[in-house]
């Protein structure tokens, strides 16, 4: 299991909604230093940002190249922290956005000594061709200080400091704000993806698509879910298929599917969203307890959440059905192209999963060869006797209603063939 900061160190990344006391450890981060407006489009914060997680991730990644790290452990990358002040002001004007200055940083693990770090720097510029020659290996000891959570946009921040400002004077303490201890923020909901007014601790990112609806799918959505699927073949190696299939071959897929595993759709209205399945890892009877996992989206819905609350949704049917093994079959670019990035094995590691095999080159597409990689994520402690596995259609209509998947009294949860 990759290791989690956030969930060893709760103590810093999943604060209490009041204010407390909380003694900070010194800590490594990659870091870029600038001024300036954070929301300005393409200004220097949000391209500091981006190189900040190219070089995290090329450390997270150099697993899967010839540089190795003494002492690596695969973790999941961290959330993105700011220190913030703006010159010549004790507080902030947050009227006039232009006057900040700010670190933009993200944690290091343990094991990445500054030559390492050195290395990342220049090899996340070369794969990624950005100029990452503004990171710096930062060390930050903080000590003693005030935290809390603080939910919503930054222009409502105020009233949170004015909380923890005032719990200091109650505490016996006076604020040490100064040229070497700085306004620290941790964005435990990614800034990239979530709205502002949904940033807040990462447990609420789902709350984001409360409108939308989980139901499985049935063989009519078929040409609905195949207009997703079709710009995936025709215009990316994000599956190695050549050819789209017709409706019919995909409502075929989606009936097989649904005999033994969960098919599930997103839907808004009367529009699809995006869709994900489990299905078969080996066909051997001894497999039964292991799946393969599936999840395609529109392309307006990307880094909305919506692909984490369908693998959510995956999980948790999975559990029910006594699965405890799930893969995810992903293509892997040495290098990312136009056709294929390296996003869908961050979006796993983001959920958990974990490297365990790679297949070199074995696959050929828009004149590429192409990696394949297979992670892996453990629901069960695997007992001496596993259940049986449950198909799903055999599930209980309150099951699926209970993991959120909505189930109508008139529409089966299965087509018959």
């Amino acid at each position: 299991m990759a290791f989690d900061f956030k969930k060893e160190y709760k103590e810093f990344y999943l604060p209490k909604n009041r204010p407390e006391i909380v003694t900070v450890p010194a800590m490594n981060y990659v870091a870029v230093r600038g001024k300036g407006d954070p929301n300005e489009e393409g200004g220097a914060y949000k391209q500091a940002v981006g190189v900040l997680y190219a070089v995290a991730y090329t450390i997270k990644m150099s697993k899967m190249g010839s540089h190795r790290m003494e002492g690596y452990y695969d973790f999941v990358v961290p959330p993105l922290e700011g220190f913030w002040w703006q010159e010549g002001e004790t507080g902030f004007d947050y009227g006039d956005k232009s006057k900040f200055s700010w670190i933009s940083a993200i944690r290091l693990p343990d094991f990445v000594p500054e030559a390492a770090f050195n290395w990342a720097v220049e090899e996340a510029g070369r794969k990624k061709k950005i100029d990452c020659s503004g990171a710096e290996f930062l060390t930050v000891d903080e000590g003693l200080c005030v935290q809390m959570l603080h939910v919503g946009a930054f222009d409502d921040e105020p009233a949170s400091v004015a909380l923890m400002d005032a719990y200091i004077g109650e505490q016996g303490y006076c604020n040490d704000l100064s040229e070497t201890r700085r306004h620290h923020e941790n964005y435990l909901s990614d800034a990239r993806k979530v709205p502002q007014e949904n940033w807040t601790d990462w447990r609420d990112q789902t709350d984001m698509n409360s409108e939308i609806i989980l139901r499985p799918a049935t063989p009519a959505d078929a040409p609905a879910l195949l207009a997703i699927y079709a710009p995936y073949v025709e215009e990316t190696a994000i599956t190695f298929e050549y050819e789209v299939p017709s409706v019919e071959e995909f409502r075929s897929r989606i009936r097989r599917t649904l005999e033994k595993y969960p098919y599930i759709v997103a839907q808004r209205g009367e529009d699809i969203l995006g869709y994900a399945y489990t299905g078969v890892f080996k066909g051997r009877a001894a497999y039964d307890w292991a799946v393969e996992t599936t999840i395609y989206l529109d392309r307006t819905q990307r880094r909305t959440g919506l692909g984490r609350r369908l693998y959510q949704a995956l999980e948790d049917i999975s559990r029910a059905q006594h699965i405890c093994n799930l893969y995810a079959c992903i293509g892997y670019p040495e290098v990312e192209d136009e056709y294929l990035t390296q996003n869908s094995v961050r979006f796993h590691d983001h959920l958990g999963y974990t490297l365990v095999g790679r297949f070199r080159k074995c696959g050929y597409k828009f004149g590429t060869w192409y990696d394949m990689v297979w992670m892996e994520k453990l629901l069960c402690t695997h007992p001496d006797r596993p259940q049986p596995i449950i198909p799903f259609p055999a599930l209980a209509p309150d099951t699926l209603r209970g993991l959120g998947v909505q189930i109508s009294t008139t529409t089966p949860a299965v087509l018959a063939p």
